[in-house]
């Protein structure tokens, strides 16, 4: 019997629905560090969104953070490494076992996360954090929070989970990943209906969990890349069936194919083939994943080879600049990317990559050969990374990446880049006096040079003995005795060459101030030349000198008083603020002058020692000389105005300001007399006085090609050289930049994504510069882009073809065009644009869907 109709009046469905017959997985899984410098302070910063809601008492698993040398987190007590900043905070005090702080954007802890604290185990890297009450982690909205880690004393190779990694690799935590144990996704808030609360509380309703078996998704549930390259429908079948059957010839132009050799190597021969016997093998694949295979014998009875031009050969580009300097201290890393010449079958698709590298000038004998360099070598390797200290300064080096593509003619492709390894002058390091500090009138003041050393004694070998010096001094009087009584304007006085005698020993080890010519209130500024001996050098520098013997520079300044003792020495030093804790953070080095970077971390350390080098107790009172501003605030500081070392915020300082802090040292025993010093420094200005030019200031989008031009920008030669990083706005207002390409040319052609259809086809466009300190300046202009695109399977294929037209071109240009190829895609309308799930998708759909899956494995596979 039929049952009977039954009808169901329409309702309002509660909470998400395109998403609601998926699985819980992420949308988005993102990790950056802040630093990858070995044994220093790492901030990792994590982005992830899931597909559904997540609620309180959930726990994220987080894998693979390996190498640290962090164990748990501790309160900040404000002295060596715990202070804030660098991983400690109060909340640790609710810590029960081993933690990690949870911080959010602001680096306050997480408040979406129970106690902003996370269980961790050291040993195997996994850090579990648990969703806290009243939290939501909402679809598809971005949660971004961080966690701070000592770094390994050694380098190490951080590596997210892909579909390269093994399951050992996962599970043993060899790559980083993201999971959940026991994820809720059910609402148990008073504001759902009560059917759903009582769905929710039902013990039979198991937790989800999204595990590294689990696919990432897109917005609409499609698995992300798409394992299924070409998916027809059946209404493609049949058409292509149709077609088939009405054609009585069917003629190959320009085929690709692999004829017989003499070898039985599958050599590629482009528009042509000899003769001998094919067969042509038609493969097709439907939505459901079933596969239907035909093969056909083709017989070619006379033809000759076709022509084996550049586009029989794979090609190969070395990301970055093709000319570089750096200095023997840095690591130097390349990378190579192979482009494959044909993608025809799968198993020929790998371009290989080898590495060579020759001396072009300086010192060759001294460079270690690859096999010395890098141990142990991979010649494989698309990455090619030399460790600091390996190249000898001075030299010019050529290194070339060389791709070779399984099954080809003996045909290849080579890319190539320039190092100059620059040479840094002796380090000149002064000692003996107070930088800006006092020294007595009657006994004067010897300063010392012992301290100063050669920064490439790796390849000179020299040391104390092999540096020639010449002292100077100059005098000012700065007290401004001789201004009239009632000054309105006092001028500064000149600085004028000391008197004959007040210097001695101008070229020895130390120079000596006398004190029969020194005058009180007089301030003296002596300063050192130090340079390499040309008689000293290595008979294999000696072709060179010219390179080695330039000078390194120092000075300091002192004023002269009427002192019954000599005063107590105050050494200010400059600290790495990435490091502190550890011993050789405060190490010794010149007396801090020159500039800093705005947002720049800057911490300083005083002592204070006696005549004898013997160390003085005391307590020290940091005040602000600067002319302009007052840095010396709470909100600037991360450590008290008493305390040895004084710690800077990254934003306590203005660009362009020059600033000047006074310490005093008062010692504890009153018979030891006081003493201070001063430093003084002055705040990078960032590139300026550029402008941004595009043209034409319209056009069609992925079409017409724009030249974007950032010119007029300024900086002292010191801060060259300059980079230009490229970039577009979201059309919908977020902020979120889309980097075109980071160069170091003025200009960059390139094709850009369609704007804002609701703001005239307005575009924003823009460029940052930034100068060698990592000071930078944006502008930003704007253009009308009309879209081209349209959509439907019209609209897919224009993308696909533009994609594929820069892959054989400047890699740059092509990963530009990607960026405005995905761009467009994200942006693509049509009535199957909004579709959630595989099983919702309508048969008229099945191909749309389809060609955007495959678009996008697409651009993986050009990159």
């Amino acid at each position: 019997a039929k049952a009977p109709s039954i009808g169901v009046d329409p309702a309002p469905m509660f909470g998400s629905v395109l998403g609601g017959g998926a699985s819980l997985s992420w949308v988005l899984r993102m990790v950056r560090e802040s630093v990858s410098m070995v044994n220093v302070h790492n901030t990792l910063t994590f982005r992830f969104a899931p597909n559904a809601p997540i609620y309180p008492g959930s726990v994220l698993t987080f894998m693979g953070i390996l190498g640290t040398q962090s164990h748990t987190c501790v309160s900040c007590t404000g002295r060596g490494d715990l202070v804030p900043g660098l991983g400690c905070h109060d909340t640790c005090l609710k810590c029960r076992g081993r933690c990690l702080v949870v911080l959010n954007s602001t680096m306050q802890p997480h408040p979406a996360f129970v106690d902003g604290l996370g269980e961790w185990d050291s040993a195997s890297g996994v850090l579990k954090i648990t969703v806290a009450p009243q939290a939501i982690l909402r679809e598809n909205e971005r949660v971004q929070l961080s966690v701070q880690v000592r770094n390994h004393h050694q380098q190490q190779v951080p590596m997210e989970c892909s579909s390269l990694n093994s399951e050992s690799d996962i599970v043993g935590g060899v790559c980083l990943s993201i999971s959940t144990s026991s994820s809720d996704v059910c609402d148990r808030s008073s504001s759902v209906p009560s059917e759903l609360r009582e769905a929710c509380a039902d013990p039979g309703i198991p937790h989800s969990q999204i595990s590294y078996y689990t696919p990432a998704v897109d917005d609409h549930n499609v698995n992300l890349p798409d394992s299924c390259s070409t998916c027809l429908r059946h209404a493609d079948l049949l058409a292509l069936d149709t077609a088939l059957h009405r054609e009585h010839h069917l003629t190959f132009e320009e085929l690709e194919v692999f004829p017989p050799t003499t070898v039985g190597l599958p050599y590629l021969i482009l528009g042509g083939a000899v003769e001998g016997s094919y067969t042509m093998r038609l493969r097709l694949t439907n939505w459901a994943g079933a596969v239907a295979e035909v093969t056909q014998p083709v017989l070619k009875q006379r033809g000759g080879y076709g022509k084996m031009g550049e586009d029989g050969r794979p090609k190969v580009y070395i990301d970055g600049l093709t000319n570089r300097v750096i200095t023997s201290d840095m690591p130097l890393k390349l990378l190579a990317v192979g482009v494959p010449a044909s993608c025809a079958d799968p198993l020929i698709t790998q371009v290989v990559i080898s590495w060579s590298m020759e001396c072009i000038s300086g010192p060759c004998s001294l460079v270690p050969s690859l096999g010395e360099a890098v141990a142990p070598l991979r010649t494989d390797s698309v990455r090619l990374n030399l460790p600091e200290d390996v190249l000898p300064a001075g030299v010019a080096l050529r290194f070339f990446a060389r791709g070779d593509q399984d099954g080809f003619l003996p045909a290849f492709s080579e890319a190539e880049v320039n190092v100059t390894v620059a040479v840094k002058p002796p380090a000149a390091i002064l000692s003996g006096v107070s930088s800006f500090g006092p020294i007595s009138r009657s006994a004067g003041a010897t300063v010392e040079s012992h301290l100063s050393l050669d920064p490439e004694y790796g390849t000179t070998n020299m040391t104390q003995a092999s540096f020639e010096r010449m002292w100077t001094c100059t005098q000012q009087d700065l007290s401004r005795s001789s201004c009239p009584p009632v000054p309105l304007l006092c001028p500064e006085a000149p600085s004028l060459p000391c008197p004959p005698g007040l210097l001695s020993g101008v070229t020895s080890a130390s120079a000596h101030l006398n004190g029969t010519y020194l005058v009180s209130g007089m301030t003296y500024t002596v300063s050192l030349s130090l340079s390499r001996a040309a008689s000293e050098l290595r008979d294999v520098l000696l072709p060179f000198a010219s390179l080695y013997t330039p000078p390194g520079h120092a000075q300091v300044t002192v004023t002269a008083f009427d002192l019954d003792k000599q005063p107590t020495l105050v050494c200010v030093r400059r600290c790495n603020a990435l490091a502190l804790g550890r011993d050789d953070a405060c190490e010794q080095r010149p007396p801090l002058s020159g500039r800093i970077t705005a947002g720049e971390s800057l911490a300083v350390y005083a002592d204070a020692v006696d005549v004898n080098g013997k160390d003085v107790m005391g307590s020290f009172l940091w005040t602000d000389g600067s002319v302009v501003a007052n840095h010396l605030i709470d909100s600037n500081l991360q450590t008290s105005l008493q305390s040895q070392l004084l710690v800077f915020n990254p934003s306590a300082f203005v660009p362009g300001h020059r600033s000047r802090f006074h310490v005093h040292f008062t010692p504890f025993d009153p018979n030891v007399p006081s003493g201070y010093a001063e430093i003084e420094f002055s705040t990078s200005v960032p590139p300026l006085g550029g402008s941004m030019a595009l043209s034409p200031r319209s056009g069609i989008s992925l079409t017409t090609t724009f030249v974007l031009e950032a010119e007029g920008w300024t900086v002292p030669v010191d801060a060259l050289p300059l980079s230009y990083r490229f970039f577009t706005l979201d059309i919908a207002g977020s902020g979120v930049k889309s980097t075109l390409r980071t160069v170091a040319s003025l200009t960059l052609k390139t094709t850009l994504p369609a704007g804002n259809k609701e703001d005239s086809d307005r575009l924003d466009v823009g460029v940052a510069v930034s100068d060698a300190y990592g000071a930078s300046s944006e502008r930003v202009t704007s253009a009308n882009v009309q879209d081209s695109l349209g959509s439907g399977a019209a609209a897919l294929e224009q993308l696909r073809l533009l994609l594929l037209s820069g892959v054989d071109g400047d890699l740059g240009e092509h990963l530009a065009n990607v960026i405005s190829v995905m761009s467009s895609l994200n942006a693509l309308g049509g009535s199957c644009a909004q579709l959630a799930s595989p099983a919702s998708i309508p048969e008229e759909c099945q191909g749309d869907v389809s060609d955007r899956r495959a678009l996008r494995k697409l651009v993986l596979e050009t990159l």
